[in-house]
């Protein structure tokens, strides 16, 4: 299902996957995460990523509250 609640948390959950894996292939960013690469351009697009996927993003090092909410300095690092 397709939530399109708050188009922003799609987009800031493709941010942090870019910032996270910069220079990696999209196929292997969507291993890492458990999903596959549509889902991440879906995000992109505007849908919000399911708990499960943000959990995944949490262990992998995401600025979690940066996604949920847009609150931050701007630079959303986060030592894992």
């Amino acid at each position: 299902m397709k939530r399109k609640s708050d188009i922003r948390i799609g987009q800031r959950a493709y941010s942090e996957v870019c910032r996270l894996f910069p220079d990696e292939k999209w196929a292997a960013i969507a291993r890492k995460i458990g999903c596959d690469k549509k889902a991440i351009f879906s995000w992109r697009d505007g849908c919000a990523p399911s708990p499960m996927f943000l959990a995944r993003l949490l262990q992998l090092g995401a600025d979690i509250e940066w996604i949920l909410t847009g609150k931050g300095d701007g630079t959303h690092k986060k030592s894992v």
